[in-house]
């Protein structure tokens, strides 16, 4: 097994809620830092550790409907907090990141699925949603999640 023939390393943490959308925006965002600049994942005790060269988020799809503000204004504050603290970050669009992963920029969910399937000899929806017949929401943000880390791995380099 390659180095991205498998998942692993995943943890769920249940938090307090929050009192509006802002409020969630920040913790998530601070989520992101505490995470990428400290060894551990206890907030009580910070061993910081090397920054990460880079960061690769994925770029808005400008064609989505529904709550795109939200996700500019979410995707907004993490860039102010990256920058704040000094973390390298580019967009990647989400067609690039289609088409390294299937070949083709238009892939739908289903298509990214089954190649990460193949490709980790991992259906992770059978785990995540075993009723599920389609692929949705966690499922496709991981998938998604994985082609484009790799995708920074193996495109992408800093000269510092």
């Amino acid at each position: 097994m390659g180095r991205w023939s498998a998942i692993q390393n995943v943890k769920v943490t249940l938090y307090e809620s929050w009192t509006d959308a802002l409020e969630r925006y920040e913790f998530l965002a601070d989520w992101v830092i505490h995470n990428l600049l400290y060894a551990n994942f206890n907030k009580t005790v910070n061993i910081p550790y090397d920054k990460p060269d880079l960061v690769v988020l994925e770029d808005y799809a400008y064609a989505a409907t529904g709550r795109v503000f939200h996700i500019a204004e979410n995707m907004a504050i993490l860039k102010y907090k990256l920058k704040k603290h000094g973390v390298k970050y580019i967009i990647v669009p989400p067609t690039v990141i289609k088409k390294f992963a299937t070949g083709k920029g238009t892939a739908n969910k289903e298509l990214m699925y089954e190649n990460f399937c193949e490709e980790t000899k991992t259906k992770i929806n059978l785990t995540i949603s075993p009723k599920s017949d389609t692929i949705k929401n966690p499922t496709s943000d991981i998938v998604d999640s994985y082609y484009i880390c790799k995708y920074g791995y193996n495109n992408l380099t800093i000269t510092k």
